[in-house]
């Protein structure tokens, strides 16, 4: 994490950190600017200045391009190695949310609203909780599983 992200994350309220964001775009907006200009007057040198305004444009626009496509394989990368380490931590029968969620399925067409808290807490518990109790969701998911009124639809 950066300076500046750790900064924004640590704005007292959401004005300042929306403002912060507006002022440094804004300084990002002003820098790239003089740099085209600064660029299209060095190439206009070379060849005529509309050709070098366009050669300027092009060079700008692949550099965003590339730019683009490298942080979305940075991107890419960062979640494969997330979920393979995922995959290794935890097995499939341990993810919360997706047993809640086919628990809170089979619970829906008798109660409905039931359902849906069921879904919204265990949501809430498997995100707001630390992983260590993932275990002990886990067994109250099993429980929950055991009883008669859930068994109905396996």
């Amino acid at each position: 994490m950066s300076v500046l992200d750790f900064t924004i994350r640590k704005s007292e309220n959401a004005l300042e950190r929306i403002l912060f964001r507006v002022i440094l775009s804004a300084i990002a907006m002003l820098g790239l600017v003089w740099l085209s200009i600064a660029a299209a007057g060095w190439v206009a040198l070379a060849v005529a200045p509309p050709a070098a305004a366009a050669i300027t444009g092009g060079v700008f626009v692949g550099i965003a391009l590339i730019a683009y496509f490298v942080a979305g394989a940075r991107k890419a990368e960062s979640r494969a190695n997330n979920e393979a380490s995922a995959a290794n931590s935890h097995s499939k029968s341990d993810d919360v949310i997706s047993r809640a969620i086919g628990i809170a399925e089979r619970m829906a067409p008798d109660s409905p609203l039931t359902a849906l808290l069921f879904a919204l807490l265990a949501g809430l518990g498997s995100v707001s909780l630390p992983p260590a109790l993932n275990p002990f969701l886990n067994k109250i998911l099993d429980d929950v599983e055991k009883m008669p009124e859930v068994r109905v639809r396996n």
